[in-house]
């Protein structure tokens, strides 16, 4: 993962970007709405799991509103795994377009929804290089990994990364979907608007949560503090900013800083240790030279 992180890989498509809004709002009836919307770029993660602890969301009592052409791996990944963890389903809505990292969030939902005009698309990871779209194996292998968690199959993870990032995207249609199988929930237009719930029954027994508006609401008008609970209401309690965040390590200097491994050929085929001169401690490399044989060069270690 440390190499994950290091890379920065993004998983967006090669479109303009801008920074995601993320905020929550009740629900109407019961839970929340959890909103993403614009590109996951870095501290969404942190950004994320705090609105969730200010809003007081329960687990198994909110949907994740997706709007998003995707971005880094290293911060949706923590989404996607908290959105599995906790129970909550996704939903993405008409007229939508969600790819790539995106698309990742919303199969981690208990119960995925989709409006019937929305666009849902998935593709390989990858770094940019200059103007070139570049195959990431590293983060291909965390994505990989993460849709088995999801209980995807090994078809379908390899399917849904297929396509060449920046190039290409694999839209996941009802066909696709039911030959992969991923189990979703399509919603029409005329259902949105009249704000129905749609039958789940097939799925689990918790109803999407629907709210009155979907545009971020203006900095002074999002609440300030968490509402209140009703402590007597059975149930589990609200997920926290620490539940979602992964535990920070404090690395011992012994263990950041590790000592040379022995044999010296294990890490370094073509090192050969020598007595005399430096303590005893004086290394060998030779170098492969065409026509020549090798050059045998001495310096401490």
């Amino acid at each position: 993962m440390k190499k994950l992180l290091m890379a920065g890989l993004a998983v967006a498509l090669a479109t303009p970007t801008y920074a995601a809004q993320i905020w929550v709002n009740p629900a109407e009836g019961h839970g929340h709405v959890i909103h993403i919307k614009g590109t996951i770029e870095k501290g969404d993660a942190n950004r994320f799991a705090n609105a969730v602890g200010k809003a007081g969301v329960r687990p198994g009592d909110a949907t994740v509103w997706l709007d998003s052409p995707g971005g880094l791996v290293i911060e949706g990944l923590p989404i996607a795994r908290a959105v599995h963890k906790y129970g909550w389903n996704t939903y993405v809505g008409e007229n939508i377009y969600c790819t790539s990292m995106c698309a990742d969030i919303w199969l981690a939902g208990h119960s995925r929804f989709i409006n019937s005009e929305a666009k849902l698309g998935f593709h390989s990871t990858g770094d940019k290089r200059g103007t070139v779209w570049v195959r990431n194996d590293v983060g291909n292998a965390a994505i990989f990994g993460f849709y088995r968690e999801l209980g995807l199959s090994a078809k379908a993870a390899r399917v849904l990364l297929a396509a060449e990032p920046g190039e290409d995207v694999i839209w996941l249609d009802s066909d696709l979907a039911k030959s992969l199988d991923i189990a979703a929930v399509t919603i029409s237009a005329d259902e949105e608007k009249s704000k129905e719930q749609p039958k789940v029954a097939a799925l689990g027994d918790m109803p999407m949560a629907t709210e009155k508006f979907t545009e971020a609401p203006k900095a002074a008008e999002r609440p300030a503090e968490a509402p209140q609970v009703d402590k007597d209401n059975a149930g589990p309690p609200p997920v926290t900013a620490e539940d979602i965040l992964p535990p920070k390590e404090e690395t011992p200097r012994e263990v950041a800083r590790p000592r040379r491994a022995e044999p010296h050929n294990v890490e370094r085929p073509y090192r050969r240790r020598y007595a005399g001169g430096y303590g005893g401690r004086v290394c060998g490399f030779s170098v492969p030279v065409p026509y020549i044989g090798g050059i045998t060069i001495r310096g401490r270690c």
